[in-house]
């Protein structure tokens, strides 16, 4: 419930925090194939996460700014977690929800690999750090 609420905080400041950065505007750049990211999750050990949310369906190939990859990432969180605690006992569901969280970053980081200078934008909203 509190990711719930957290994912949605953060979805409506994106839109303010695009109006305050100076009038550079947040370029949209475009995400490998759903195969490539499923595969590049499974090879990091996210893929469960991948099957259970299909965050690899619902980025590939789009146009994506930084922030609507960051702000996917948190919804499905959001997913994740109620499944985890639909499918197992809920000590298991909360130790797996929370280490795939703590990696949250190493997440953002697989997912833009190609487009560091989305990395590089969101260190500035400080939703990243290398």
């Amino acid at each position: 419930m509190k990711l719930k609420l957290a994912a949605l905080i953060f979805s409506l400041g994106i839109s303010s925090m695009g109006i305050a950065a100076e009038a550079n505007y947040p370029k949209t750049f475009i995400m490998p194939s759903e195969e490539t990211l499923l595969k590049r999750l499974q090879e990091k050990e996210f893929g469960v996460f991948a099957e259970k949310t299909d965050i690899a369906k619902k980025l590939g190939n789009q146009e994506k700014f930084s922030l609507g990859v960051a702000n996917q990432i948190e919804l499905s969180l959001v997913d994740y977690e109620k499944e985890l605690e639909q499918s197992m006992p809920k000590q298991l569901a909360a130790m797996v929800f929370a280490h795939t969280y703590k990696h949250k970053k190493q997440l953002l980081k697989l997912l833009l690999q190609e487009h560091p200078e989305a990395l590089e934008e969101l260190k500035g909203y400080e939703l990243y750090e290398a």
